[in-house]
């Protein structure tokens, strides 16, 4: 396994979904260098062997008509690689994306980003045609040889440093001592709890009172995903076994929300947990309507409203008038936990915002609460 530095040149910016159409990214150079591509600057200079490729017109870095970064030379040779100076493997995002699909025929996107300087064409819709255009163009001189050369050298390095050329094969029984361990899961906790934002928190709804009656909403705007919440809502009943909880997804009907925001209603606290994942073709991380009715129905009354989101935090730009804002960025059983733990004041904030959140928070906005 080697780290991926993904999607470049950058692709936060948007709220377009790449398997789907090409979004634009309309920064100028200036705000590019500032944030896009920063990350990617310091992943190069921490040694990333992988960048892949994101599949989005950015006309500060190439002016052409909706010329997706790519397929461009001037992103991926000009930029990615001489001015940045990343010598590792270019992986392009999938062939079959509508971000490419929908303006370049199978054998075009090809051959248009061999040329560009991508070294792996990842998931092609046909791979056997795929293979015949990049030969039949190698013979005829349209993608020269050397061009195809540095890209097999690139990966052949990549495999050595590996060992793949010893071995190949991965003992599965180990799998979870080379992958996940301890150490590694260590720094991920410690990252996730130094990430955390305390966006808002008026009136000082955090930490919460003790003795009070609480409920918490866990909404997954995803289908299917019901019990997004149960280790936050595990973790908040240790420490509260009295709370009313709640659970819905986005095929939970009105009419169970409507009865679940009446029995709410009894409570002097309540805390939403909100979750929308990052999902192939899904279109849109923001949240279900009617989450968002229900959290503004409940802020609209006496209780005394906690917003946490595990994943935008753009989701306040909804219900901007709750008392406490929380973001953690990712859903995972830590992060839950975590969240469990701020708000029951047994972990210090002392995360900023990374985004500015238009007509709010600027990025880098964060306030400090003490144990």
């Amino acid at each position: 396994m080697i780290a991926t530095a993904k999607h470049f040149p950058g692709h936060g910016d948007t709220a377009q979904d790449s398997h789907l159409l090409l979004p634009t990214v309309t920064g100028d150079r200036a705000r590019l260098d500032k944030v896009e591509l920063y990350p990617f600057k310091m992943a190069i200079e921490g040694g990333v062997q992988a960048i892949m490729t994101a599949h989005l017109a950015v006309p500060a870095l190439d002016p052409t008509p909706n010329m997706p970064a790519t397929l461009s030379p001037a992103i991926m040779t000009g930029l990615l690689r001489k001015e940045l100076g990343f010598k590792g493997l270019i992986v392009m995002d999938a062939l079959d994306m509508g971000g490419v699909t929908n303006a370049f025929s199978d054998e075009d996107m090809s051959l248009k980003a061999l040329l560009a300087g991508v070294d792996i064409l990842l998931m092609p819709r046909d791979p056997a045609l795929t293979v015949r255009t990049v030969i039949k163009a190698v013979r005829t001189g349209t993608v020269p040889i050397t061009r195809i050369d540095d890209s097999v050298r690139r990966i052949l390095e990549a495999k050595a440093r590996l060992g793949l050329n010893r071995n190949r094969f991965v003992e599965v029984d180990d799998i979870s001592r080379a992958v996940g361990s301890k150490p590694s899961l260590g720094r991920a906790f410690q990252a996730f709890e130094a990430a955390v934002t305390l966006v808002k928190n008026e009136g000082g709804a955090l930490p919460l009172a003790r003795g009070k009656k609480t409920a918490v909403f866990a909404l997954s705007s995803d289908l299917g995903d019901y019990f997004a919440g149960q280790a936050f809502v595990s973790e908040m009943k240790k420490r509260d076994p009295g709370l009313m909880a709640f659970y819905a997804d986005g095929d939970t009907g009105q009419e169970t929300l409507d009865d679940a925001a009446a029995r709410a209603a009894e409570a002097d606290v309540v805390v939403f947990a909100l979750f929308s994942s990052l999902r192939s073709r899904k279109g849109s991380v923001d949240l279900d309507p009617k989450h968002i009715a229900l959290v503004e129905k409940l802020a609209a009354g006496p209780a005394q409203v906690t917003v946490v989101s595990f994943g935008s935090p753009y989701f306040l730009r909804h219900f901007p008038e709750v008392g406490a804002y929380l973001c953690l960025y990712r859903n995972t059983p830590q992060t839950q936990e975590i969240a469990a733990r701020v708000l029951n004041g047994e972990l210090e904030t002392r995360g900023k915002l990374p985004v500015t959140l238009p007509g709010l928070f600027p990025a880098g906005h964060g306030l400090e609460m003490k144990k």
